[in-house]
């Protein structure tokens, strides 16, 4: 058996986490593949497999919001697209209560196929705008939060604990 594997090489996901800008725009892909599979869920299905895709989308959420804003919080610590997160979290959040408002008013897609199209865009806009709002919120966090931790512990190590 030849084992010419390098133990010290990164491995994909080492390699994705450690490039915010290849994380963020994973996390990017990932919440438009998943708003999509789950407004045609939405549309299109019924029963155990609409609830199986649509679980699968909102378990999958917190973890692509997170990596979202990870990726986006790096941007925001060294001085950049503050005001851009702020703007998408407010936008966000109108976005998902006006889908979430539509979402009620429109009747079930299953008399006919243009009540479906609207029903299933509409909640693949309600499933992108929350994720989107978390990403920036996350962002926020991170990006404000880890330069006032970095001083945080650099002043406690001034000190000698």
């Amino acid at each position: 058996m030849d084992d010419d594997t390098d133990a010290s090489e990164p491995t994909r996901l080492a390699r994705l986490l450690s490039n915010p800008l290849r994380l963020r725009r994973a996390a990017r892909i990932l919440i438009v593949a998943i708003a999509l599979g789950s407004g045609v869920a939405w549309a299109t299905l019924d029963g155990a497999a609409q609830s199986l895709v649509l679980a699968f989308g909102w378990i999958a959420l917190p973890f692509i919001a997170l990596a979202l804003g990870v990726g986006e919080g790096f941007f925001i610590e060294h001085g950049r697209r503050l005001r851009r997160n702020i703007a998408t979290l407010l936008l966000s959040v109108v976005l998902a209560l006006g889908s979430c408002v539509a979402l009620a008013v429109v009747p079930d897609g299953g008399q006919s196929t243009a009540r479906s199209i609207v029903s299933g865009s509409t909640y693949a806009l309600f499933y992108a705008a929350i994720a989107l709002g978390l990403g920036a919120a996350c962002a926020i966090a991170f990006g404000r939060g880890g330069a006032y931790l970095g001083r945080r512990i650099q002043e406690v190590d001034d000190e000698g604990w």
